[in-house]
């Protein structure tokens, strides 16, 4: 895991970068800023790749304002909008997607594909093996929320390919595993030659190891139902032999130091930003958790202000709606997420332990071989994600001993398996959303008002690039299926 030390000397890369922007702009010698470095390190390059795809200070990585809670979080309905109901009405406002789209390509993708040109200059394996996994991680957040997109043609202007193709998904996820298998191939845990600007794991090869092996998982069930089933199934079968995630600590998160400028990107742009009110935990989260008398209902939401009482706000009314739903009292009366969540140090996470050992249970359900019976790693699952926020054991064992809790072998299981994992994905929103659309589980209900007869099924592509790359932009309606849903 990374160490607050490592964070700390990484963040001096973001006052660098900016410093050099002229670096590359063709100014003649005269007009150089003698204060403006020539060349960046590259560990300050490969922090500000981490930093875009995870946090970014525009609120558009991964787990930022603008992509968890106003789109993913939201439309997977673990939260809802207390006003400026656009997005809990599934009307994206065009700016966001287009800003999370910039920022992967000429933002993370960007400093990362650099990364791996300077390592490989300087013939360092572990360093580009970081950055080729974050690169991969990247790609696949990409790929899930929009579809076909820019890949292989993608971050190729010096090649003078201003208009990249956007390939097909069932092309990209296949190398997106094989891209992983190589990374792991290069890692050398004994020669670890840098720390400063790996923000997830602090330079500790093992764990981006473990990373890597446990997202080739992910990628591999999220075409399991595909043309692809049966390369995913081996696929999914080797990585899970493989080095994986053993324990909660392994989880690949970045863990914020709390203090300027490496804060919590919620912490930020909610508590910091004023925006306090406008979300609320959603009733679909705080009913289903209720009904289970889930020990995380008091972690996932607090207290509503009025009186005390854990309550969630259903998606899509409007604020004068909140109001009569609220007796009077408005959104005051309904729960606002964890304060765990909103803190400063609050760590973003890419991926969990808990989620990995729910997709192994999804694959023993398959009949897949992964050495363990669907329930016994269901139940690991449970517990993971408990422990992950601190539920005592003995609250655990009374939760698994619940005969609503227990799955059933075969098709049964599934159902309960997604339910546990929808709960295990609060606040890591992109994959919550992916979840939801790629197995249907939990059933949800569109919200009110709905502007769509169905779940928006993507995030719209760009507007700009309608105008900027016309012959491969596709106009696509916000319900079209992505190719792994079909």
């Amino acid at each position: 895991m990374m160490n607050s030390k490592t964070l700390r000397g990484a963040l001096p890369a973001f006052a660098l970068l900016l410093a050099a922007g002229a670096c590359e702009s063709g100014l003649t010698e005269a007009n150089r800023n003698p204060n403006s470095p020539e060349e960046v390190p590259v560990e300050y390059i490969l922090a500000s790749g981490i930093w875009d795809a995870v946090g970014s200070n525009t609120g558009v990585g991964a787990t930022g304002e603008w992509t968890m809670l106003y789109h993913t979080s939201l439309w997977a309905q673990h939260v809802s909008q207390a006003q400026y109901n656009d997005e809990d009405h599934y009307v994206p406002r065009p700016g966001i997607p287009t800003q999370i789209w910039d920022v992967a390509y000429a933002g993370s993708l960007t400093d990362l594909l650099r990364v791996k040109q300077e390592a490989s200059e300087a013939g360092n394996d572990n360093l580009w093996a970081v950055a080729e996994i974050m690169s991969v991680y990247q790609f696949l957040m990409l790929t899930d929320l929009y579809g076909d997109v820019p890949y292989t043609e993608a971050l190729s202007l010096d090649k003078e390919i201003q208009n990249p193709k956007y390939d097909k998904q069932e092309t990209i996820y296949p190398d997106l595993w094989k891209r992983l298998a190589a990374a792991v191939a290069k890692i050398n845990n004994t020669a670890t030659a840098f720390d400063a600007g790996d923000l997830i794991y602090g330079g500790e090869m093992q764990g981006w190891r473990e990373f890597a092996n446990s997202l080739r998982l992910r990628i591999a069930m999220r075409v399991a139902d595909t043309s692809l089933g049966a390369q995913a199934k081996a696929e999914f079968e080797a990585a899970w032999a493989a080095d994986k995630f053993d324990n909660v600590a392994d989880a690949a998160d970045l863990d914020w130091e709390g203090s300027q400028p490496a804060q919590n990107p919620l912490y930020e742009q909610i508590i910091l930003g004023g925006r306090t009110g406008d979300f609320r935990v959603s009733q679909s989260l705080t009913s289903r958790l209720a009904s289970l008398n889930d020990p995380r209902l008091a972690i996932y939401a607090d207290p509503a202000i009025s009186d005390g009482v854990i309550r969630g706000l259903p998606n899509g009314l409007t604020p004068d709606e909140v109001i009569v739903n609220g007796d009077g009292g408005g959104s005051g009366d309904f729960s606002w997420i964890g304060e765990k969540f909103l803190e400063a140090d609050a760590p973003s996470v890419l991926m969990s332990y808990a989620e990995m050992l729910f997709l192994g249970a999804e694959a023993a359900a398959r009949g897949w071989n992964v050495g363990a019976t669907a329930a016994s790693l269901y139940q690991q699952g449970i517990t993971a994600s408990m422990a992950e926020h601190g539920v005592p054991a003995s609250a655990i064992s009374a939760y698994l001993a619940q005969p609503a809790v227990a799955i059933t072998a075969g098709g049964g299981a599934r159902p309960q398996i997604g339910l546990q994992k929808w709960f295990a994905l609060y606040m890591a929103g992109p994959e919550a959303f992916n979840e939801f659309r790629r197995t249907g589980y939990p059933a949800l209900q569109l919200s009110a008002h709905a502007e769509l007869d169905d779940f928006p099924a993507r995030m719209p592509y760009p507007t700009e690039e309608a105008i900027y790359n016309p012959d491969n932009y596709i106009e696509l309606d916000l319900t079209a299926p992505v190719w792994w849903m079909h």
